[in-house]
């Protein structure tokens, strides 16, 4: 069965509480001793369940001493796509984003995403998965399988890779930054989604 669209973007997230932000506050602290990246991701699907309009965004930081010396963005969407999917990508592109920043001896690189699935699949994309043959613990084919191994390998490929939660949309660094982006993205993709609709549809 198709997903319903939505014809209105939801409201857009609250902004994070001062224990969101404190809490992602102390996160970055730990990251930031050894780590000369850090990046934020976050994606938004429009559809309250399967594929819709979405959106990404990724705000990349180079950090030295605990400041931050230069910043990158990024941000793209679909018209139909997944919130792990925009994800996906969105780190993807953040870390291209890296290879042409100012060069760095060594890049250890620290994420922080409010997207859980991105989190824990960047986890299980290291051994769990693999050994399984690419299938889950019930033995379904991974989701976005082709993605995870090229993003896997790319994160493998840096000096020192680590992957947090966000803990909510926190307002830290550019975790908001992120997150704004994602969801202007999304209110384009179903913008040019509903163009195609007729004016009763809209309606």
């Amino acid at each position: 069965m198709d997903t319903v669209q939505p014809t209105t973007m939801p409201a857009k997230p609250p902004k994070p509480t001062l224990s969101e932000r404190k809490l992602l506050s102390r996160a970055v602290s730990r990251a930031e001793s050894g780590t000369n990246v850090i990046i934020f991701v976050s994606a938004y699907n429009v559809s309250p369940s399967g594929p819709g309009a979405c959106g990404h965004g990724a705000v990349v930081h180079h950090v030295v001493d605990g400041e931050v010396v230069s910043k990158h963005s990024l941000s793209h969407g679909s018209t139909r796509s997944t919130e792990e999917r925009e994800a996906l990508i969105a780190l993807a592109g953040a870390f291209r984003l890296i290879k042409r920043m100012v060069s760095l001896h060594t890049e250890r690189v620290t994420v922080f995403s409010d997207t859980q699935r991105l989190v824990s699949g960047m986890g299980l994309a290291s051994e769990y998965w693999p050994g399984l043959d690419w299938h889950d613990s019930r033995g379904n084919p991974v989701r976005h399988r082709r993605l995870y191994q090229d993003v896997r390998a790319m994160a493998d490929a840096f000096d020192d890779f680590r992957i947090f939660n966000a803990h909510g949309r926190a307002s830290i660094l550019g975790a908001c930054e992120a997150d704004d982006l994602a969801y202007s993205m999304a209110s384009r993709m179903l913008s040019a989604t509903l163009d195609h609709l007729p004016p009763a549809v809209r309606a």
